[in-house]
């Protein structure tokens, strides 16, 4: 009995399960979801590696004109996008200024020239009697501050003002007996003269003491007394050997030094002469105005530039920045494509004509300038205008009819690189180490381990799940679980109620592992 019972019970257990969850068992058998292979066909092609960059088209003959002058603009006779004649005059400076400065620059040139005859020619009389009466005041002003500095080295001699202020210590001391000698006798008269000698003694005894108290101040009067004692000197020895140079005959020396200041006031009259000549700006071939800077009456300077003109008989051009981790890869030569997001749907060919030698950094990133020489024959090229934005395209390495592939089917890094050859939907891919060549950054050459017709895996697919075909990842999706139920690839519940959990992706970038 209890054998049949257990047997009841395990029987029923097995019908709940079933009734009520038999979905796990299924889940079991089925939660391993099904692969699908994407494929391709590795096929011959054609490809292009290329750089791009960005550059404005430009006219490879343009001129920006400066007067070389500074001066005040008189005249502007051209407008932007004037068409103007070689030699046509743009603009004037003010010719009156630059006419001024000629003048004063030739009369500074008569200057040297002058005093260069003069030296040449010896000296006159009547220089040299200048020059002998200035030797003459000299030797006066110098016994003038000779006698000045015997005088302060008097004043600042303690010994001798203090025997001055002996002396006049004694005066007064007669003079007040004297005069209270006379006070007793009475005599007005003699009280009088008494009274002034007096006085004048003191006037004397206070003007020593003060000088006495004063020393410093004296002894400074002495020094200064002594320095224009030694100036009076070096002005009278200097106008002495001015005097014997000018009896002797003129230095080789002293003549260079008046030819080139000559030379240097000749130079000075030809630059003005330029300047006026340069007072008109004219325009140095056929073409067409492209920018006009200065209004009339405004300061230019002679380096600011003041019109632009431009020709395009010699075809147009553009330059752009390429970065120095490519700029090896650029040669004179190499082909060029152009679009324009303002011509949309057409396309410029040029060539790569110049390729600065020098770089420039900025914000320590470093380009090259690189110019594109547009072909004057291309049909479209009169619709295009300097100072567009335009999209270039170098082509620094190209192939034909090689074999390709995807460059999302290959895996590895290196040398050592796989692709997966797809077998059929029920075997798993065969992996095959290739040999590459040119990549495209879309398609990359297979120099070796794949032939043409052969098909290759560029990605997996979960049933259910995300498709990873044509992007440069391999993708696999699993299921999850539903509510109440088992649970659908990527999407509801199988049997069950509710959304079930997504697939879940998982990614190979190329350059990964196989």
């Amino acid at each position: 009995m209890l054998n049949s019972a257990r047997n009841i019970l395990i029987t029923s257990l097995v019908v709940a399960i079933a009734a009520g969850g038999g979905g796990y068992a299924y889940f079991h058998k089925s939660a391993k979801p099904t692969l699908t292979y994407l494929h391709t066909t590795v096929k011959k092609g054609d490809l292009a590696k290329v750089i791009t960059a960005t550059g404005n088209v430009a006219s490879p003959t343009t001129a920006n004109l400066s007067f070389g002058t500074s001066g005040k603009v008189t005249k502007v006779n051209v407008a932007v996008g004037d068409q103007v004649k070689k030699g046509q005059v743009l603009a004037t400076l003010d010719m009156q200024a630059l006419q001024n400065a000629v003048a004063t620059a030739q009369a500074s040139l008569h200057s040297a020239q002058a005093g260069l005859q003069a030296l040449q020619n010896g000296p006159t009389d009547a220089s040299l009697a200048a020059q002998q009466a200035a030797v003459d005041k000299a030797l006066s002003d110098l016994g003038t501050a000779q006698s000045n500095l015997q005088t302060a080295k008097q004043n600042a001699d303690q010994g001798y003002l203090q025997s001055q202020l002996n002396a006049a210590t004694q005066s007064v001391q007669t003079a007040q007996a004297n005069y209270d000698a006379i006070s007793k006798a009475g005599d007005a008269t003699q009280m009088t003269f008494a009274k002034a000698q007096l006085d004048n003694a003191t006037t004397n005894y206070k003007t020593a003491l003060s000088q006495l108290n004063n020393l410093a101040q004296l002894q400074q009067q002495a020094a200064t007394a002594q320095t224009a004692v030694d100036t009076a000197q070096r002005n009278y020895d200097l106008a002495v050997i001015q005097l014997n140079q000018l009896k002797q005959p003129a230095l080789q020396t002293d003549i260079d030094q008046k030819q080139a200041s000559v030379q240097s006031a000749q130079i000075a009259f030809q630059n003005a002469q330029l300047n006026l000549s340069q007072g008109s700006l004219t325009a140095p071939f056929d073409g067409v105005i492209t920018n006009v800077v200065p209004h009339e009456g405004e300061q230019i300077g002679g380096s600011s530039t003041a019109i632009s003109v431009m020709t395009t008989e010699n075809g147009l051009q553009i330059t752009v920045p390429v970065d120095d981790s490519d700029i090896s890869s650029v040669k004179a030569g190499q082909q060029s494509i152009i679009t324009l997001d303002s011509l949309p749907g057409v396309n410029f060919t040029g060539k790569v004509s110049i390729i600065a030698p020098v770089g420039t950094s900025t914000n320590g990133i470093t380009t090259f300038p690189v110019t594109i020489a547009l072909s004057a024959s291309d049909p479209n090229i009169k619709r295009l205008i300097p100072g567009q934005n335009t999209n270039v395209s170098i082509v620094v390495d190209s192939k034909t009819g090689v074999l390709t592939v995807p460059d999302a089917a290959i895996q590895g890094q290196g040398k050592n690189k796989y692709v997966q050859v797809y077998q059929s939907a029920t075997t798993p891919p065969k992996s095959v180490q290739i040999q590459t060549g040119l990549d495209d950054d879309r398609n990359t050459e297979v120099i070796s381990g794949l032939t043409e017709g052969q098909e290759i895996v560029v990605g997996t697919r979960a049933a259910g799940g995300s498709n990873a075909g044509g992007s440069n990842r391999a993708t696999t999706g699993t299921g999850g679980l539903g509510g109440g139920g088992i649970g659908g690839i990527g999407g509801g519940g199988f049997g069950g109620g509710g959304g079930g959990r997504g697939g879940t992706i998982t990614t190979v970038p190329k350059g990964g592992g196989n």
